[in-house]
């Protein structure tokens, strides 16, 4: 089971649940490979999205994927919500492990042997040098792209539950706690002061620092020691590209 560390999943009986179901339906289908689809709650743009086929006759919840969409616009978005024919995309999956590296070696073969040199050393003392060696030559992309969107039997759990991907600066505003009758979050560590500004996020690593805010809308102001992140709260996923830039501009000390 592979499940990231930034998520919220309220209850947890759902996801215990389903992934029950996926392994014991790999029992018999070794050669699937298995995601999780949250049932959507509303049309978010900031989500990927998995289209679900009919239920596998006798599994009572088990779906085929059908199609891997990208994050859409609004438009698209509402128009999955309406058809009732798709998920939010999790991220969590379920499969075995000789599965998966099968499908690394078809689709992503110049990683598959820095992957199994990385393996074989693992519980060896090389392997913080075979690490650093390997791992900087992997080729960088996500698990959808490189297998599931490619593979044959890729199957799907779907969870009604409250999921949150707290990961981006949209979702953390559902987190965080303090949110005032305008839509404004912030943290309890954080001095932070309102006029005519609805639906922002401010968090400061300082309790000694003052953010003051007059007539905006929609944006995060993040604020630490060294550095200030001013943008518009549906904008974090372009936070990779500002990396990017300022690695290439010499300012490491500031990520």
């Amino acid at each position: 089971a592979v499940l990231s560390a930034d998520h919220i999943i309220e209850p947890v009986e759902p996801l215990h649940n389903a992934v029950k179901k996926s392994i014991a339906y790999l029992r018999h289908h070794p050669e699937a490979l298995f995601t999780f689809g949250i049932k959507a709650a509303y049309a978010h743009t900031g989500f990927g999205y998995l289209k679900r086929g009919q239920e596998i006759s006798g599994t009572q919840g088990i779906f085929p994927v059908e199609a891997f969409q990208e994050k859409p616009n609004k438009s698209t978005a509402s128009k999955y919500i309406r058809s009732g024919d798709y998920c939010w995309n999790s991220g969590i999956f379920v499969w075995r492990v000789d599965t998966i590296l099968n499908y690394l070696k078809q689709f992503l073969p110049q990683n598959a042997p820095r992957l199994a040199r990385i393996g074989k050393e693992w519980n060896t003392e090389n392997r913080s040098q075979v690490l650093q060696e390997e791992f900087p030559r992997l080729q960088s992309i996500s698990i959808d792209y490189a297998v599931m969107e490619h593979a044959r039997d890729v199957f799907m759990c779907e969870l009604d539950c409250y999921w949150s991907d707290v990961g981006s600066y949209q979702h953390l505003a559902d987190t965080i706690g303090n949110i005032d009758p305008d839509n404004n979050a912030t943290t309890s560590t954080t001095c932070v002061e309102w006029i005519d500004s609805t639906n922002n996020i401010a968090i400061s690593e300082s309790r000694d620092h003052l953010i003051a805010a007059i007539g905006i809308d929609d944006l995060a102001i993040i604020h630490t020691e060294d550095a200030t992140l001013i943008c518009h709260r549906e904008e974090g996923d372009n936070l990779k590209g500002l990396i990017k830039r300022l690695e290439e501009k010499g300012f490491e000390r500031f990520l």
